[in-house]
């Protein structure tokens, strides 16, 4: 693990992306939408239906597409820093 960096592998757009930062560069559609200029709230999550904004923290903490994806994030991270479940 990099010097204090937490890293998810998402699927974007049907593709495993790799190990990749979600941050400002990514392929969300709150920065994605920002180019084609959507408004931000039809900006929508295009791998669930929950219909809320495709945004970092919908991607790392409750999009329903990313479940196991995020369960090995957080027990990589418990594991990293010693935590118990």
């Amino acid at each position: 693990m990099g010097a204090g960096r937490i890293t998810l592998t998402l699927p974007i757009c049907g593709e495993e992306s790799g190990l990749r930062n979600v941050d400002s560069n990514s392929d969300l559609l709150i920065e994605a939408g920002r180019w084609i200029n959507l408004q931000r709230e039809e900006r929508k999550c295009r791998f669930c239906t929950q219909g809320v904004v495709e945004d970092e923290a919908h991607a790392l903490l409750d999009c329903g597409a990313y479940v196991h994806e995020r369960r090995a994030m957080f027990d990589h991270i418990r594991e990293f820093y010693g935590w118990e479940t």
